[in-house]
């Protein structure tokens, strides 16, 4: 993501945040979070998805590890000359306990890199732990610039990401230069036992758990 170019004048990297824009998600579409939807995800007709036939199904689909990475089809187009921040720029994630997004469970922590990217040769967006805790998108508070790397998270304070579960991502960078990345929940650090990875893009940076989860 280049953050620091004003015309043709390259300008510090303190000054150029200034220039950050924050793309995050509007109100989460309901259509993806209808009743209906929410009972196909907890595997049960019953609305608050604790049927006991349907419990131990329920259980079973929980992850405690969220991978992030570049799309790899856009990543084939970054161009890294002249980008210090190349690939998406990952500030946050946010794990709410239902489509109302009004209660949060947990933030990201003990992030690293399985493995880290190296598509470009520059990366001043390298350090993982950009991406921990409760942030706004601020990116003066840091973030992780992917490059092409995997980066492996944990939800803090021993969370499960369940059924039923939202998942928002916060990426910054101006709103026009956005780059898309895929997410997949694993119940695994190595990440032997993982989601299919789903893509977000600027219109799209909430995931119902159960699109991700293995």
């Amino acid at each position: 993501m280049q953050f620091w170019r004003c015309s043709t004048v390259v300008i510090p990297l303190y000054c150029a945040l200034v220039l950050v824009t924050v793309a995050c998600a509007g109100e989460y579409n309901e259509q993806s979070t209808a009743a209906d939807t929410l009972r196909l995800d907890a595997g049960t007709d019953d609305s608050t998805g604790n049927s006991p036939d349907n419990r131990s199904t329920i259980d079973d689909r929980r992850a405690q590890f969220l991978q992030i990475r570049d799309e790899p089809t856009a990543l084939l187009e970054l161009v890294c000359e002249g980008d210090l921040f190349p690939g998406a720029d990952i500030d946050s994630v946010v794990l709410y306990s239902n489509p109302s997004l009004s209660a949060v469970r947990s933030y990201l922590e003990d992030c690293s890199w399985g493995p880290k990217g190296d598509f470009c040769p520059t990366n001043s967006g390298s350090g993982s732990k950009g991406a921990e805790g409760k942030k706004d998108g601020n990116a003066f508070q840091g973030f992780t610039s992917l490059n092409g790397g995997v980066l492996v998270c944990k939800w803090s304070d021993d969370v499960f990401l369940e059924l039923g579960n939202i998942i928002r991502i916060i990426e910054v960078g101006p709103a026009d230069q956005l780059e898309q990345f895929q997410v997949r929940a694993c119940k695994d650090q190595a990440g032997d036992n993982c989601g299919e990875w789903q893509t977000g893009t600027a219109s799209q940076l909430t995931f119902p758990a159960g699109t991700i989860l293995p």
